[in-house]
């Protein structure tokens, strides 16, 4: 274990103890995996960290679900508030296609185009 994934373990400790418990689980698990990934890109303090890391972050990442990535980014955003990091994480990319019919992908995802995650979406995705 690195300094950078020990500073996240710190920081997720207290949040985990509060609220929903399962669900605080996830989102410390998903924290910790970040932080493992800067970690091995040369991340060594939580100072080091910022939008590069993450958009690389979500390059790693594509094989996962719109529901999944959107879990990522929550905690992401939770981390960055720990952390006291500025701004705000970038959203991931998710990819959008203009020809969807039978391709077994409800949403027209595609590489490239950045759709907004709502309330819909996610109901389409959770029945898909």
């Amino acid at each position: 274990m690195g300094q950078f994934v020990g500073q996240v373990q710190i920081l997720v400790r207290g949040y985990v103890r509060k609220g929903g418990k399962a669900n605080r689980r996830q989102q410390a698990a998903r924290m910790i995996a970040f932080a493992h990934f800067c970690e091995s890109i040369g991340v060594r303090e939580k100072g080091q960290v910022g939008s590069r890391h993450v958009i690389r972050y979500w390059r790693q990442c594509r094989h996962l679900s719109v529901p999944t990535l959107y879990n990522h980014h929550r905690a992401l955003c939770i981390l960055w508030g720990l952390a006291d990091l500025s701004g705000v994480p970038p959203k991931p990319k998710f990819v959008r296609s203009d020809s969807n019919e039978g391709s077994g992908n409800p949403l027209g995802i595609v590489e490239g185009e950045t759709i907004r995650v709502t309330q819909d979406v996610m109901e389409i995705v959770h029945h898909w």
